[in-house]
């Protein structure tokens, strides 16, 4: 199948319950896990070989007094410049360079996670009056919030109400790409290896992350990014088959079978591995999404085949 982690992966379930630790303030050897004890050891040994003699330490700020302090005596200057002294001092200047750098990572650089949904869909409110419908297993984070700018990044899919207001940016990223709008209406998501955009209303520009382009869509187009970064042409498209998971459906027109697989992953929360022999079937059709035992069942029935469980919350595709 696709390159795409899967929500049961152990590393990636491990990688978001220390993000969530680190939000909300929790200690890591709290978490249950089997890899955090090594991981909490080898932070502690890294921390231990940028530790400074204590000793050597003093004497190079009683140096640096001294040398500062008024006085006609000039002989402490150049005791300050001996080869051990100078060593301590350009190591005192990495540790401080180090600690700045970790407190810039730590508190300006990370996001900051706004709101997620669980099994059901969520609306919030972000502060300018905009509005984000999450779809389930969907989280939204803020990278940089000021009078002029707005950016966000997403992690499953929403619809966006932006609220329009001049002179602001007002944009959203993904792993693959960024929207940006000044007030409009319009779907974003990031499952399946790629990032989706439809636009209701208004007009936005999509552009991937690492390459120097950019598409402009207008109401009723839709445009897509790969992990590859390349990005399609805009085309007009169906505004059902980019809202009908906000009704609990999913409909789909000449669809490979792989995609309409991801879209279920994304709103259950579950991996799915479908054959080769499978993926690309263009399938049309319906399915509801009330309940993961229907969709999989209706699924079923349009591909010909049965899921078999293989874990906890993975499937596996069976073709007759």
């Amino acid at each position: 199948m696709s390159d795409q982690l899967p929500h049961t992966d152990p590393d990636l379930q491990l990688a978001r319950a220390i993000n969530r630790a680190r939000l909300e303030g929790t200690r890591l050897s709290e978490l249950k896990d089997p890899l955090v004890p090594p991981l909490l050891e080898h932070r502690q040994q890294l921390r231990q070989r940028i530790q400074v003699d204590q000793a050597a330490r003093h004497e190079v700020w009683q140096q640096v007094a001294e040398a500062t302090s008024p006085s006609t005596d000039r002989g402490s200057v150049y005791r300050l410049f001996t080869a051990k002294s100078f060593r301590w001092a350009a190591a005192a200047a990495v540790l401080i360079g180090l600690l700045f750098s970790v407190l810039y990572i730590q508190f300006w650089q990370q996001p900051e996670l706004l709101a997620q949904s669980g099994t059901t869909i969520k609306t919030i409110r972000l502060s300018d009056g905009s509005t984000v419908t999450l779809r389930p297993h969907s989280q939204l984070l803020a990278v940089e919030q000021t009078e002029a700018t707005l950016l966000y990044e997403l992690e499953g899919e929403a619809l966006f109400e932006v609220r329009p207001k001049q002179q602001r940016t007002f944009s959203v990223q993904t792993d693959a790409g960024r929207v940006s709008v000044l007030g409009t209406r319009f779907m974003l998501s990031s499952w399946g290896n790629r990032t989706q955009v439809y636009l209701e209303e208004g007009s936005i520009s999509l552009q991937p992350l690492q390459k120097d382009s950019t598409l402009i869509l207008q109401p009723g187009e839709a445009a897509s990014i790969g992990r590859d970064d390349d990005i399609t042409h805009t085309f007009q498209a169906d505004a059902r088959t980019f809202t009908d998971w906000l009704d609990q459906q999913l409909i789909f027109e000449s669809k490979p079978a792989i995609q309409v697989v991801h879209e279920l992953e994304q709103e259950f929360d579950i991996s799915i591995t479908l054959p080769d022999t499978v993926q690309n079937n263009r399938l049309s059709g319906q399915l509801s999404l009330e309940s993961l035992q229907v969709s999989l069942n209706d699924l079923t029935l349009v591909l010909g085949g049965t899921f078999v469980r293989t874990g906890e919350r993975s499937y596996r595709f069976e073709a007759r």
